[in-house]
């Protein structure tokens, strides 16, 4: 899904990331103007091989299922922009990567029938399933329902910037978690980070040090739980609701604004257990 004419392609350094698209040409297609409408129940797409979609038009995606067996690619983010009813089904038989060009596109729900996939940036509105990513995520940039589903990502979030809803799930990071804008709400779910849970932007000032974030924490019910392997290190400007459950950290804590973490052994707020 492109045009048939080519432009000058931008020159890129060996370390770009790795789940983008290799291009072989010198030349790179233009974007075309290629649209697709999916808005009956019983709507199906199958792409055996990769799927690439380079279009400056938008498509519609309401309804059906779109099953991918190879790579995704969406360069301008104006094709995958599912919604309501969709469905995309990853069933490949070797590791898949979708890259997202930007936020735009997004899934409304996945179900991963090969449980080896790399995202760069995740975009999954709500689970209907458990479901597992086997790499780290550059970016969660789009609103999540965990939906009392577990997910899995085996690697580091490198930026949350992203309302998660828990609601009765489980998010397990195998690696570290950095938390920089919106809210982790727990709603009777769990957060397992097995590596370190940091809350600051990605951003330096002029003096080199991390700027503060705007993430924050909402634990309001005696099942929220949050367990950290490492450290946890809060440096937000945001202030979190801590009501209910429990936070265990094996690792240091920084509570560096002193707006994250709960009063230890202080009565009706989130217990706080540390080694």
């Amino acid at each position: 899904m492109h045009s048939l004419e080519k432009e000058e392609k931008k020159e890129t350094s060996d370390s770009e990331d790795e789940n983008k698209h290799d291009e072989k040409n010198e030349l790179e297609y233009k974007a075309g103007y290629a649209v697709i409408r999916m808005e009956n129940s019983k709507d199906k797409l199958i792409v055996d091989k990769d799927f690439v979609a380079k279009s400056n038009s938008s498509s519609y995606l309401s309804k059906g299922i779109i099953e991918f067996k190879g790579n995704v690619y969406d360069y301008k983010g104006n094709t995958l922009k599912c919604n309501t009813k969709n469905q995309v089904v990853f069933n490949g038989n070797d590791t898949q990567t979708v890259y997202f060009e930007n936020g735009s596109a997004v899934f409304q729900s996945i179900s991963t029938k090969n449980s080896k996939i790399k995202f760069n940036l995740f975009g999954v509105k709500k689970l209907t399933e458990d479901i597992t990513i086997s790499s780290s995520i550059d970016k969660i940039c789009n609103d999540i329902d965990l939906n009392g589903k577990e997910m899995t990502i085996d690697g580091d979030v490198k930026n949350l910037d992203a309302e998660i809803n828990l609601n009765g799930g489980v998010l397990h990071i195998t690696g570290d978690l950095y938390h920089t804008n919106r809210t982790i709400i727990f709603n009777n779910g769990s957060l397992k980070v097995d590596g370190n849970y940091i809350s600051q932007s990605i951003e330096k000032n002029d003096d080199g040090e991390y700027k503060a974030s705007y993430g924050s924490l909402k634990m309001e019910n005696d099942k929220d739980s949050m367990v950290v392997k490492g450290d946890f290190i809060a440096n937000t400007n945001s202030s979190s609701i801590m009501n209910g459950g429990t936070i265990q950290v094996s690792g240091k804590c920084n509570d560096i604004k002193k707006n994250t973490l709960p009063e230890k052994g202080k009565e009706g707020v989130t217990k706080l257990v540390t080694k």
